[in-house]
């Protein structure tokens, strides 16, 4: 089966992270982070609830930001495993980012919201 030319496994999604992060070292002494991510569907959806893995760097720039509660945007891609004769899909992160609100950044000029009612006109 030959693979199409167009398709493409890649997602981007931001939610709040619904559990302490857990920072483990694999057996071949990989850093692994991995917690929970609960992302809305909208109003009387159930949260999806996704396992997002970090690997290496971004494990070990992501351990002391990432805790509970927090709102981040995860890229990635989607990856399946067996475990026990289940089976799993993860989101493996290809990057982080906290998402802070302006009262958490500190030191950095945010300019007022534009007020349309403020126009001359």
């Amino acid at each position: 089966m030959s693979q199409a030319p167009f398709t493409r496994n890649e997602v981007i999604l931001m939610g709040r992270v619904g559990q302490t992060p857990q920072l483990t070292t694999t057996q071949t002494g990989k850093t692994l982070l991995r917690f929970l991510l609960l992302v809305e569907q909208g109003t009387k959806k159930p949260l999806l609830r996704l396992s997002i893995v970090c690997w290496e760097e971004i494990a070990q720039q992501a351990r002391a930001e990432v805790t509970k509660d927090r709102l981040v945007q995860v890229k990635g891609y989607l990856t399946q495993r067996s475990y026990q004769g289940q089976t799993y899909i993860d989101v493996v992160a290809e990057s982080l980012e906290v998402v802070l609100y302006p009262d958490e950044v500190a030191g950095i000029f945010l300019p007022p919201r534009y007020d349309p009612s403020s126009e001359p006109f």
